[in-house]
């Protein structure tokens, strides 16, 4: 996937029961206006993370201080 740098491989066995593709978990966060402003991979995806930089972007796009997102844990 050439246009978010994402390394991508066919596996020998295309009908391996995981899938045809080996790739490294990438989470990418996306603002309004298409720029990739976060990657996530698996050591970095963690949920407070990404609402935190979420409520960012809203923030920026809204041109507030202060955004309500409540999640099971608030």
């Amino acid at each position: 996937m050439s246009a978010y740098a994402q390394a991508v491989d066919t596996k020998t066995n295309p009908l391996e029961p995981t899938g045809p593709l080996n790739h490294t978990l990438r989470v990418f966060l996306i603002d309004r206006n298409g720029k990739i402003r976060n990657i996530y991979s698996s050591g970095t995806l963690d949920v407070r993370l990404v609402l935190a930089d979420v409520r960012t972007l809203l923030m920026e796009s809204n041109g507030t201080n202060t955004v309500a997102i409540t999640t099971p844990n608030q």
